[in-house]
Order: C-alpha cells, then sequence, then structure tokens
C-alpha cells in the first residue's frame, strides 16, 4: 500500500508540475467531506491511539471545487497529523467561513512544533523536518509539497 500511495503521489506530482491536473467543478460540503475523511483516517488514528474528530458546529459549507482533490488534500493533513502526533493526542478536523466570507478547511492537533525555519521548506519535495521523533516514521516528503500544489 505504501509503494502504491508512493506511486500515485509521484504521479501526481508529475501532473502538476507538466500542469496537465485537470479538476473536477463538483458542489462540494466541506463538513461532509471532513467527516467522510475522519471515517477512512478512523482506524490508523485508533491504532496511534489518538482521538481523531470533526467539529461540525459551523453546519453544512457548500463550495465548488474538486471533491477527489479535496479530500487527497485533507487526507494528507490529517494523515500528517496522525502520524506525528504522540499516543494520548487529538486530531480535530474543521470546516467554516472565516469572517471576509471565504471557505477554511482546519487540521489542528497535539504534534510536534515545526520551527519557523523549517515551515520555509517543508513544501519542497523530499524535505523533512530533522528530528528524532520524525525520523522514526515512514515518509518521502512528498504529501506536503503535492497537496501545497494542489492547493495552488
Amino acid at each position: 500500500m505504501h509503494l502504491l500511495e508512493l506511486v500515485n503521489d509521484l504521479l501526481d506530482v508529475s501532473s502538476i508540475e507538466s500542469i496537465a491536473l485537470i479538476l473536477n467543478d463538483d458542489d462540494v460540503d466541506l463538513v461532509e467531506l471532513s467527516k467522510t475523511c475522519e471515517r477512512m483516517l478512523r482506524p490508523r488514528a485508533q491504532k496511534a491511539e489518538l482521538l481523531a474528530s470533526v467539529d461540525t458546529s459551523g453546519g453544512p459549507l457548500h463550495i465548488r471545487g474538486d471533491d477527489r482533490r479535496l479530500k487527497q488534500i485533507l487526507i494528507n493533513f490529517a494523515n500528517n497529523s496522525i502520524k506525528f502526533t504522540k499516543a494520548g493526542g487529538h486530531v480535530i478536523m474543521r470546516a467554516y467561513q472565516d469572517q471576509e466570507g471565504r471557505a477554511v478547511i482546519e487540521v489542528e492537533d497535539d504534534d510536534i512544533d515545526i520551527s519557523t525555519e523549517d515551515q520555509k521548506t517543508i513544501f519542497n519535495t523530499f524535505i523533512r523536518v530533522d528530528s528524532a521523533f520524525v525520523n522514526e516514521k515512514e515518509g518521502t516528503g512528498l504529501g506536503l509539497p503535492l497537496i501545497h500544489a494542489v492547493a495552488e
């Protein structure tokens, strides 16, 4: 599964870099999308002894976007949160409309802090934060660059 995910990520990065990525124009409820992603990641969170949840207090939030790609972004972010949060922690997904009327998707966790310096590089391909805790975990350094490129 890990190898398949790696190949798919590489193909996605290649598509994005060659400007061949085609986005769909779907009606997407970001709250329902968050619930779907939480259900998909719940077994992984439970195995890591974490609580994963969705904050639905904002109610439905419909936007126009690519359902599959938005799901890919949210799953990657939430998966990173699960991977880098220590047992007993909490990962919360939420979607809401900010004060300017923009749709916002957030993943909040109890993970390790990322230094300001590392925040400048973690969206570069094959870059990972250099720490003992991070080095214990599987990863290629493709997840964050991929979702950054898709979001852009």
